[in-house]
């Protein structure tokens, strides 16, 4: 995606004038998920707290830009389908960032009392 700004244009009545726009590209072939990179790899939460996480597909401008959401243990920790974690009760458990491809990055999340 390019974002384009031509400047030094004039009005037919001699005023300054500009034009932006933002161009998408389009590539011919399939760009596949080479990563997830999820925002914080580890973290700390007491019961009860809840947490946002976010996660980058990269590249951005692959086909699929899908996450899927989970964690590996939903009694210590639940995550909704974006990212919003919600701590249950104490213990450690990864909260997952699935893509498309099946590539993911994990958040290791250890909750307290």
């Amino acid at each position: 995606i390019f974002r384009v700004s031509i400047t030094g244009l004039k009005k037919t009545d001699g005023a300054d004038a500009s034009i932006e726009y933002t161009c998408e590209m389009a590539s011919l072939f399939a760009q596949d998920v080479a990563n997830i990179e999820i925002s914080d790899l580890t973290a700390q939460l007491r019961a009860g707290e809840n947490m946002q996480l976010s996660a980058a597909v990269i590249p951005a401008y692959a086909d699929d830009l899908t996450v899927v959401w989970s964690s590996a243990d939903p009694e210590i920790a639940t995550v909704d389908a974006n990212g919003y974690v919600t701590a249950r009760r104490a213990g450690e458990c990864d909260i997952i960032a699935i893509g498309a491809n099946g590539k993911y990055d994990v958040c290791r999340l250890n909750v307290t009392e």
